[in-house]
């Protein structure tokens, strides 16, 4: 269950010629959900999305690197971030790194980097920040986009 979030606060729209049966079935739950119609609408707006990454991450998405450990992952982040501050793409300001899997020397090594470029890193158990936390933190920027 998501927290703040139960089944009988979901208020389904009902639609004409529905019951108030029909509109909380399953069915009319994914109706609800269908993008089905807006490709214009959406289209345009994908125009408009700015990399944060070079040709890997878009404004405003999450974005996970998955490949094994020591193949570069987080050098590259940190470099393609870099380049789009250096461009001016994106605010080096607004800019959160989650560093959840490094030593302590190396998360020391990468806060430079970040501080170099003026990006925020957030470390799991510094400054109180909970890992657990960034699934939350995340949907309400989503929400308040």
């Amino acid at each position: 269950m998501v927290e703040g979030y139960s089944r009988e606060d979901d208020q389904l729209e009902i639609k004409a010629g529905q019951t108030d049966e029909e509109s909380k079935s399953p069915l009319a739950a994914m109706e609800k959900f269908s993008v089905t119609g807006s490709s214009r609408q959406l289209k345009e707006k994908m125009l408009a999305d700015a990399f944060v990454m070079q040709n890997i991450a878009i404004l405003g998405q999450w974005t996970t690197l998955y490949a094994a450990p020591n193949t570069g992952k987080t050098l590259l982040s940190l470099w393609l971030l870099r380049e789009q501050i250096r461009a001016e793409v994106i605010d080096a300001n607004k800019v959160f790194y989650v560093n959840a899997d490094d030593n302590y020397r190396g998360m020391v090594t990468k806060v430079e980097i970040a501080e170099e470029f003026g990006m925020k890193m957030l470390v799991p158990n510094l400054n109180d920040f909970d890992v657990r936390e960034i699934r939350h933190l995340m949907r309400d920027f989503a929400r308040d986009r």
